[in-house]
């Protein structure tokens, strides 16, 4: 899946959610992290990149895992870190379930990086991951529109910027 379609689908889980801006940015990050590391592991070589992309940083287990121990401290740990981190993980599990449409898949194997899993519908960048894509962008934004519009919109936005932008975007409808 493109970089910037994983970007719409972990900011449709996140209006769907309505999150707070902590978890939200923790959510976008985790959103395109597997990809981000590979590149970083990669230094810029794309044989690199292409011998190491979807291996253990798209291993679903790298992302599982932390969330027990996360549970387990939530109490201890400051809370708005603990939300950046629990829907970062989160956020890369959404990547993997993007990646997971295409052939290639993402690793599977708690003890092999070799055996994938893949639904099978599109190829990166094709046609059909767009015709995909469409309705989840309009979801997106939908979703994005009818928060912020209702004064529901947790992403830092209080009640009283949103019924002010809400007043002025209704005063040029009007005109």
């Amino acid at each position: 899946m493109k970089w910037g379609h994983h970007l719409v689908c972990t900011a449709c889980v996140g209006a769907a959610v309505n999150l707070e801006m902590a978890a939200f940015v923790g959510i976008m990050a985790g959103g395109v992290f597997p990809d981000a590391l590979d590149s970083m592991v990669s230094g810029g070589s794309q044989f690199l990149w292409r011998a190491i992309h979807r291996t253990l940083s798209h291993w679903p287990y790298l992302y599982l895992a932390p969330i027990v121990p996360l549970v387990f401290f939530w109490g201890q740990l400051p809370l708005l870190f603990a939300q950046a981190i629990l829907w970062f993980l989160v956020g890369s599990l959404v990547h993997l379930a993007g990646d997971m449409l295409t052939p290639s898949g993402v690793p599977v194997s708690p003890v092999s990086l070799k055996n994938t899993f893949s639904l099978h519908w599109f190829r990166t960048g094709s046609f059909k991951e767009y015709l995909f894509m469409f309705p989840v962008t309009v979801l997106t934004v939908g979703l994005l529109g009818y928060r912020f519009l209702h004064g529901d919109l947790r992403l830092g936005v209080g009640p009283e910027q949103a019924a002010y932008v809400r007043d002025i975007l209704s005063s040029f409808i009007a005109q």
